[in-house]
């Protein structure tokens, strides 16, 4: 967890909370899959007949991905003091 980049951060907090798991893949998903991704978490339904989200449902999405980002940094660090993988 040491030094990992925003961006890699970010991205594991994303495939952990949208896959509900504790770790994430090993390979990072599509920047398609990811914004619409992060859009779900704005709202987005992604129904079969939904255009692309929009910029309203990306903000959003990406204003709650800040806080989980934040929980999943310091899940991490908790974990790391106490030893357990």
């Amino acid at each position: 967890m040491k030094n990992l980049k925003v961006g890699e951060l970010l991205r594991k907090a994303l495939c952990c909370y949208v896959n509900k798991t504790q770790k994430p893949p090993k390979k990072p998903p599509t920047t398609k899959t990811a914004i619409i991704q992060i859009a779900k978490i704005g709202g987005f339904q992604a129904r079969k007949n939904d255009g692309p989200p929009g910029m309203k449902t990306v903000w959003q999405g990406l204003a709650a991905l800040s806080y989980i980002t934040e929980s999943y940094r310091l899940w991490c660090k908790n974990v790391e003091s106490k030893g357990v993988t």
